[in-house]
Formats: C-alpha cells, structure tokens, sequence
C-alpha cells in the first residue's frame, strides 16, 4: 500500500492546445472567406452593372463563401467542447491516475 502514490496528471497543456487549435481554425477560416467574398464581390458588382437582373443570384454566390467560416466556428467549438471541457472537468475534480 505505501507504493501506491496517486499523482494529479496536469493537463494544462493540452487544454493550451486546444485554444490555440480553435484560434488557428477560426482565423484561417475567416481569412479565407473574406479573401472570397472580395474575389465574388467584386465580380458580382460588374454582373449587376452590365445586367441588373442578376442580382438575385450574385447575392447568393457573394453569400455563399461565408459557410466557410460558419464551418470553422463550428470545428473550433468542437474542439473547446470536445476536447478543453473534459480536461477542465478532470482537473476540477482533482484527477488522480496510478503510477
């Protein structure tokens, strides 16, 4: 019994990880929708001049790239959930493994 020491296991790092991870995500995600949203709006904006009843449909193609960075907020709230919510739970309790 005196050999069975119990030790906190620090997941700190890991919960680091995936904030840095969500961060990562979310900016790339949102650099790529506003560099696509430039290249269609601009376009878009010369479709319309020369034939205004295109509109409806460059509103949809200008819109389009934006699900982009919904999908991103969406992977970087998975991993804050997925993975940084356990991790903060076990280390509120006091997490103990065997050596």
């Amino acid at each position: 019994m005196a050999d069975t020491v119990l030790k906190v296991v620090d997941y700190g790092w890991a919960i680091g990880l995936a904030a840095i991870g969500a961060g990562i995500s979310m900016g790339l995600g949102a650099l790529a929708t506003g560099n696509a949203q430039a290249a269609i709006g601009s376009s878009a904006v010369g479709a319309i001049a020369e034939r205004p009843e295109l509109s409806g449909n460059m509103l949809i193609y200008v819109a389009l790239p934006e699900t982009t960075a919904i999908l991103a907020l969406a992977i970087s709230a998975l991993l804050i959930v997925l993975i940084g919510q356990p991790l903060i739970s076990a280390i509120g309790t006091g997490a103990a493994v065997a050596p």
